[in-house]
């Protein structure tokens, strides 16, 4: 068991210094001029334009991103302690059933939160559209 861990830890060392040879350095002036670079040509690669930075629709796309991530860490830890509790049952019907509930209410509340995403992300551009468009002008 020693020599075979010796070896896998050999196999990652000599793996990341052979995958690190290709490792290029930035060709930029500084690290200020490198992100610059690498933001513009993401911006204009992806289709991306400028936006101003005090639209409050950058400001509550970003609450309801970092809320999502919040839910997706919440639902990953369910499902981890789901299958844990199942993995501890040892047949116990009680125990699988338990588990099982936990399984089946994290994956619904997984949809319900994919679905209110979905919902919002649409109201959102919808209403961003509407706003910046000059339709909501008022007479």
């Amino acid at each position: 068991m020693k020599n075979i861990l010796s070896i896998l830890l050999l196999l990652l060392i000599g793996s990341t210094i052979f995958l690190a040879q290709g490792i290029r350095p930035l060709q930029a002036e500084g690290i200020k001029d490198a992100f610059d670079k690498n933001l513009k040509a993401f911006n204009v690669g992806a289709g991306y334009t400028e936006t101003k930075g005090d639209d409050i629709f950058i400001y509550i796309s970003k609450a309801v991103q970092l809320m999502l991530i919040a839910l997706g860490i919440i639902f990953f830890c369910l499902v981890l302690y789901g299958g844990f509790e199942w993995m501890q049952a040892m047949g116990n019907d009680e125990k699988v059933k338990k588990a099982q509930d936990i399984l089946r209410n994290a994956v619904i509340g997984l949809i319900i939160v994919v679905a209110a995403y979905a919902l919002s992300n649409f109201a959102m551009t919808a209403l961003s559209f509407f706003v910046k468009s000059g339709s909501a002008t008022t007479q």
